[in-house]
């Protein structure tokens, strides 16, 4: 089923399909070089006109909130990067284990994104569809020289 869904989004990305977006229901492309980043599942962010960023799968085993784990868990995220100019796409698996003040980053050309958060953080008593997740970053590009 992952594959599926990983081949669909890639399809998507190639075939140019735009999906709702966080931002006001579409893509964003606001071509800002830093800032927050806030998406879902299948979601999209436009980088300048020259990378896309699309949140694939997300995978979540840490220990909900309201229980005492021996071991924390971590939460792993998909992220593709897609070269808008060749199609040509790198995927990045980001992890919580090193969020934080560095986070997990994903270094592409001369832009970085640094996973923030990914909410909600689990609750024993609740299921969270991967669809519901909320994945959020910085992004910032390199001082060129």
């Amino acid at each position: 089923m992952k594959l599926i869904i990983s081949l669909f989004l890639v399809f998507a990305l190639l075939t140019g399909c735009q999906p709702s977006g966080w931002f006001g229901g579409s893509s964003s492309d606001e071509n800002s070089i830093t800032g927050d980043v806030a998406l879902k599942v299948g979601e999209f962010y436009d980088i300048e006109g020259v990378y896309r960023v699309i949140i694939g799968d997300i995978q979540d085993s840490r220990c909900p909130s309201d229980v005492n784990c021996i071991v924390a868990g971590q939460a792993r995220v998909a992220v593709l990067v897609m070269a808008l100019d060749t199609q040509e796409t790198t995927t990045f698996s980001l992890s919580t284990d090193a969020m934080g003040e560095q986070g997990d980053r994903a270094q592409f050309g001369p832009y970085t994104l640094v996973l923030t958060n990914l909410l909600p953080y689990p609750i024993s008593t609740q299921s969270v569809s991967s669809k519901d997740y909320s994945v959020h970053f910085h992004l910032f590009k390199s001082h060129e020289s």
